[in-house]
């Protein structure tokens, strides 16, 4: 299977090495040896409107044909912004603080994901706002769907579980910041709360 990646045209064999380098630099880059790099996609055909890639295989290796790698796709409403998470998710944790609240009418329910893990297939729309010194949200700017939380600093990002497409896999673990939490709703689920974190 021949294609482009690029404006290049390439051989299936030289896009297989293609992936086996650029898997050799996705794990030096979990370690801090190099920057985070978007794995390389084959067009099928030149003008192709649909790529192809096959770098879970190579993320999971053996795992992946015997079922246990599961790539996690989502997105915002309008379709703007589209990712994919190719790594372990974290438990849901429900945060109730102020500013959660106000970003999105409600808590604000989460996994956490390696930011190594996290590709995106479309970010035309993606917009950061700087909510506190220490961290940012991301969100679509068309339909305003509420998607991420990061810290300024760190290799993990938070992704908000009602965008990633069903089935996730994931189940509240905790409750942060109860404390703040606004008076027209109650918790009796028997998970962990705590009022601050």
């Amino acid at each position: 299977m021949d294609g482009y990646v690029g404006n290049a045209f390439i051989s299936s064999g030289q896009y297989l090495l293609t992936l086996y380098v650029w898997r050799a630099r996705y794990w030096q880059a979990k370690i801090g040896l190099w920057p985070a790099i978007p794995p390389p996609k084959l067009q099928l055909g030149e003008g192709a409107t649909h790529s192809i890639s096959f770098y879970p295989l190579f993320l999971a290796g053996g795992g992946f044909f015997r079922g246990e790698f599961s790539m996690k796709t989502g997105s915002c409403l309008c379709g703007g912004v589209k990712y994919q998470i190719s790594g372990e998710m974290r438990p849901i944790v429900a945060c109730h603080c102020s500013q959660c609240r106000k970003t999105s009418g409600n808590f604000v329910a989460a996994t956490r994901v390696a930011k190594v893990d996290l590709t995106f297939d479309s970010m035309t729309t993606l917009k950061w706002f700087k909510s506190s010194d220490e961290a940012e949200r991301g969100f679509c700017g068309t339909c305003g769907s509420n998607l991420f939380w990061q810290r300024q600093t760190g290799e993990n990002i938070s992704v908000t579980a009602g965008t990633i497409d069903p089935p996730t896999g994931l189940h509240i673990a905790q409750h942060i910041f109860v404390g703040d939490k606004s008076d027209f709703y109650d918790l009796f689920d028997d998970v962990e709360k705590l009022d601050q974190w």
